[in-house]
Parts: C-alpha cells; structure tokens; sequence
C-alpha cells in the first residue's frame, strides 16, 4: 500500500496538486510494457499509448504553451478521442468546475479546426 500511495503522489492523484513533468511521455512507454504483458494486439497498443502519450495536448493547446504539438497529435489520435479522454482525466480532480473545463475542451477543439 505505501508503495501505491507514493506512486499515486507522484504522478498527482493524491495529497493536493502535483506536477509530474513529462508524464505523458513516459507514461506512453510504461502503457506500452504494461499492456504488452496482456496482449500482442499491436493497433490496440498503439492506439492506447498514443492517447497517453497526448492526453495533456488538451491542457498545452488551450494554453499556448511551448509543448503543444498539434501536427504530431492528430497525426496518432483521434481529436474527439483525446478531447474527451482529456475532460474526464481534468473533471477526476477533486472541487473541478465542470463547466469551466468544458469550456477548455470547446476551445481546444476550435483551435484544431483553424
């Protein structure tokens, strides 16, 4: 259990926010390890740790930040895919304004289409 509780701290589930650089990227490869021990279905794999790997571009793409990569995201992902994956990874977090975050998944989507 104490292990679990200082891998969830890390990676910012437990104890308030945390920040965990780079997850994304490092979350693709430990998906993909993880998942290859249950199945050899490598479009399942793919498509998993694509989403993964993307899931914060939501976060980075509303906010003009210098990480976000649209080309390379919808090159591996569907946009409906990682928006939604993005709202419900955002509306886990504990007293998250519902409305607000669905806002930020609107303009996402928007800023996409240009």
């Amino acid at each position: 259990m104490r292990v679990f509780i200082l891998f969830a701290k890390y990676f910012g589930r437990l104890g308030g926010k945390n920040t965990a650089y780079d997850h994304d990227k490092e979350g693709e490869h430990l998906a993909a390890a993880f998942l290859r021990s249950f199945t050899e279905d490598a479009d399942f794999i793919f498509g998993v740790t694509k989403l993964v790997r993307w899931h914060m571009q939501l976060m980075f793409v509303d906010k003009n930040l210098p990480f976000a990569d649209i080309p390379s995201m919808t090159a591996d992902v569907n946009m409906g895919d990682i928006a939604l994956l993005g709202l419900c990874d955002r509306l886990g977090r504990t007293g998250v304004d519902k409305r607000k975050e669905e806002e930020a998944v609107t303009r996402f989507l928007k800023k996409l289409q240009t």
